[in-house]
């Protein structure tokens, strides 16, 4: 019901200057296992496109890759009112796998941007780099899988640019985010899912931890993908071989 949900329900075009993508939490016990994820993303105003790839070069360290692509193209070609934003990062950390488990330790680097057309060719566009660090858990058997992270974020808006003749609220929130500029922002994220292996489906829910009041963040991230095991495909194939 929450798949559905995620992907069928309406989305009302807002304006935010920040949203989270989707909490990678990866699935890793030996060298060479490897998993990708795409998926469907829905938060406050927007929908998003999602893609997640992570990689054991060596046993116990990994590293991943994730993409974010939110909001309508219509939005920067001003031919739609309301926010869009894209995110690329990529980490790298180590593991521990368990019997149906992983524990896991990541860090990384992101960059993107969050653009705003509040229409009569009046827009703001930022520019923003993170740095992460993120511990997680997580489980799997044949049939079920999750997952908790928290993710440990240092958010900073490196150059931008608005007009100043858009709604006051609007406003006063890109005003505090320039006195404010480098924020810590801890998210929580919670994943679940069927395992039918090579593949599996899955639910995941990303939210900012701490307060966000006047700054217009989009503070939630609900998202519905499938992931397929390539490490698992590669060594059946070597076996059959």
């Amino acid at each position: 019901i929450s798949a559905v949900f995620c992907i069928t329900c309406p989305v009302f075009a807002q304006h935010f200057y920040y949203a989270p993508n989707a909490v990678h939490i990866p699935m890793m016990s030996e060298k060479n296992d490897a998993a990708l994820t795409v998926g469907i993303g829905r938060g406050s105003g927007y929908r998003a496109l999602e893609v997640q790839a992570a990689y054991s070069p060596l046993r116990h360290v990994a590293i991943m890759f994730n993409y974010f692509d939110a909001g309508s193209k219509e939005v920067e070609r001003l031919k739609e009112t309301g926010g869009r934003g894209k995110l690329t990062e990529a980490g790298a950390g180590v593991y521990q796998g368990m019997t149906n488990g992983c524990i896991s330790l990541l860090a990384g680097y992101g960059q993107g941007y969050f653009f705003n057309n509040y229409g009569l060719e009046r827009i703001s566009r930022f520019e923003v780099q993170r740095w992460f660090v993120q511990p997680a858990l997580m489980y799997q058997d044949k049939f079920f899988r999750g997952g908790l992270a928290i993710r440990l974020n240092r958010l900073y808006y490196s150059e931008g640019e608005t007009a100043f003749n858009i709604d006051e609220n609007e406003l006063n929130a890109i005003q505090n985010i320039e006195e404010r500029s480098v924020f810590f922002l801890p998210e929580l994220g919670i994943h679940t899912g069927i395992n039918f292996a090579p593949f599996a489906l899955n639910l995941s829910l990303t939210t900012i931890f701490p307060k966000t009041y006047n700054l217009n963040f989009a503070r939630f991230n609900s998202n519905f993908s499938l992931t397929l095991d390539i490490g698992r495909m590669v060594k059946k194939e070597g076996k059959g071989k």
